[in-house]
């Protein structure tokens, strides 16, 4: 087999992900895959998930797909510009099952659970769920953070036209200059969490930003509650997100919000408006947004 596997490299030059799932369909998936447990985060980008990826990977029994947890970015039909928040995109979800596993496998052979928080994944729960063995074999964990936080880190982190190309496939030209850029971010978001509100109806686990960073060691004992073989997560040790310095659990809200101006502010939560009742279900209010 290793041979016919470098006989196939050598014909030309295929990425690691596309032989790993070429071969895998010659030879049949490992036999441990059948008993490995999926975790799903359902989440927003920039909600402190890569915190919450990292307490989770240092448990012995966790492996990531990716290194940045999200193994979205391994098969670019999950990725693609445009469509990676559109549910109607067409997703080989055999080939995703098949990369995922072994991505997964490779990073730590001794693994029970695979954690994945891809946030494209709130519009494709019902298809990943049933792809990797139904409610047996996955879960969901619902992870919220204040909106008007979320948004003042998109803000910092993405252009309008990023985000146009990345989240959306195209956009008016007004919609990307002044209020109307910040109102469609709000929009963005809100349309998002209102994915999370439904998504928290079949999670096993609801967990805040905000109660994650203030009580990690009470977010742990949940945690193990529901997951027994989570075991030694480590809460307190200091951890490396995006570009800070590595710290332990800090609550990023206010210093976030400080970000954006008043006339900012009031666009962005102009855009939230229309799906308060959502957000309120996840424990927030359009216009009194918590630290």
């Amino acid at each position: 087999m290793r041979a016919l596997k470098r006989r196939f490299e050598a014909r030309r030059p295929y990425t690691r992900t596309q032989v790993r799932y070429l071969f895998s369909r010659l030879v049949g998936l490992p036999h441990r895959v059948q008993k490995l447990h999926w975790i799903f985060l359902a989440t927003l980008p920039n909600s402190g998930s890569t915190a919450f990826a990292r307490v989770i990977e240092s448990s012995p029994s966790v492996a990531l797909i990716e290194n940045r947890g999200e193994g979205q970015w391994l098969l670019p039909d999950l990725c693609a510009n445009g469509h990676r928040w559109d549910p109607e995109h067409k997703i080989n979800y055999t080939r995703v099952r098949h990369i995922w596993s072994l991505s997964a496998l490779n990073r730590n052979p001794s693994a029970t659970l695979v954690f994945d928080k891809s946030p494209p994944s709130l519009v494709r729960l019902d298809q990943l769920r049933a792809t990797f063995g139904g409610t047996a074999a996955t879960s969901v964990i619902s992870f919220s953070r204040d909106p008007l936080a979320i948004c003042a880190s998109w803000v910092k982190r993405y252009t309008p036209e990023a985000t146009a190309k990345n989240w959306i496939g195209s956009a008016s030209p007004d919609m990307l200059r002044g209020r109307d850029y910040y109102r469609l971010l709000g929009s963005l978001c809100g349309k998002r969490m209102q994915l999370l509100a439904h998504a928290r109806e079949m999670a096993t686990l609801h967990v805040s930003y905000e109660e994650f960073c203030v009580d990690p060691e009470g977010f742990s004992s949940r945690l193990l509650q529901e997951f027994p073989t989570l075991s030694h997560v480590n809460t307190s040790r200091p951890i490396s997100v995006k570009d800070y310095s590595p710290q332990t659990l800090v609550n990023m809200n206010e210093q976030q919000r400080r970000s954006l101006s008043s006339a900012q502010s009031q666009a962005i939560l102009e855009g939230l408006a229309p799906y308060k009742d959502a957000i309120a279900r996840l424990g927030y209010t359009a216009y009194q947004c918590k630290n």
